[in-house]
């Protein structure tokens, strides 16, 4: 009887370890791929930040390839413009306030394309200087790690949940710069097309006042 017993009991526990097992694989299965889905998240992310930098860069490029051929354009005009005889005052004020807006807003579309260049985001992250005994993944949080042995044993000590949570926390920030830079892109490319229409309201008044 006690070794029937002992058998039963034996069954019983492999039956429960069993059963603790198939409760726990589809745990482990659901934990991978939410950080296989963060990691996705996070290089599509981080692409668009790229991507972004790539377009600015290439629009700050054409914006200051522009003003250089407004000022060589505006130079011919006015060579040609006889100045002794001014017909319309007006017009020559209306000219001159183009002029104004449109270096203005040239120069507020050269600042935004700048600041979009900014890899900076004031966020919980920046401006801080005390150490970090924590595992992460973002660059300033390790770099304020007091040793690389002080990281390697945070990295090792981390979890696949604690992972996933700082994947998905670098995501959330990545988010944040690149909705930035997409908004400073836009005000920079409405104020060039501010810029060349004032040009153009500019070199035409000027044109028509004498």
């Amino acid at each position: 009887m006690p070794t029937e017993k002992g058998e039963l009991m034996s069954t019983k526990k492999k039956k429960r370890e069993k059963e603790s097992e198939q409760s726990t694989l589809p745990d482990m299965q659901k934990n991978i791929e939410q950080t296989d889905q963060s990691k996705y998240n996070l290089d599509l992310v981080n692409g668009w930040i790229a991507s972004a930098d790539s377009k600015i860069g290439t629009f700050g490029t054409v914006l200051a390839v522009v003003a250089a051929v407004f000022v060589y354009i505006a130079d011919k005009i006015f060579s040609y413009v006889d100045t002794n005889v001014l017909t319309n005052p007006l017009l020559l004020t209306w000219s001159t306030a183009c002029a104004v807006m449109s270096s203005v807003t040239l120069v507020i579309a050269i600042l935004y394309c700048l600041l979009s260049l900014s890899p900076s985001l004031k966020s919980a992250f920046s401006c801080k200087t005390e150490n970090v005994n924590r595992f992460s993944i973002f660059y300033e949080d390790i770099a304020r790690i007091n040793s690389a042995e002080e990281y390697i044993r945070l990295a090792k000590e981390s979890t696949e949940e604690m992972f996933t949570e700082e994947v998905m926390r670098e995501t959330y920030i990545n988010s944040g710069i690149c909705s930035k830079k997409m908004h400073r892109f836009r005000k920079a490319a409405v104020a060039s097309v501010l810029s060349i229409l004032f040009y153009i309201g500019w070199i035409l008044f000027y044109a028509l006042a004498y």
